[in-house]
């Protein structure tokens, strides 16, 4: 069964690359690829929202994770 914790949102229009999301997340789930900050590993996640704290551009948002439903929208 999934979680039902809201997962970060990272706006790649707004990320700027620098990285404090990904060293202030205390699980890891983040990482930096090509410059832009994406949740790698989002079964980690604590949904703490220490990275959206830390982001200089606001771009990392939570929203909420669900399931898919049974027709899978």
């Amino acid at each position: 069964m999934m979680s039902q914790r809201p997962l970060p949102m990272v706006d790649a229009a707004r990320c700027d690359g620098s990285g404090r999301c990904v060293a202030v997340c205390p699980t890891e789930c983040l990482d930096l690829w090509m410059d832009q900050a994406s949740v790698r590993y989002p079964d980690r996640c604590l949904s703490c929202g220490a990275c959206a704290e830390v982001c200089p551009t606001r771009a990392i948002t939570f929203g909420e994770f669900s399931e898919p439903s049974a027709d899978g929208v």
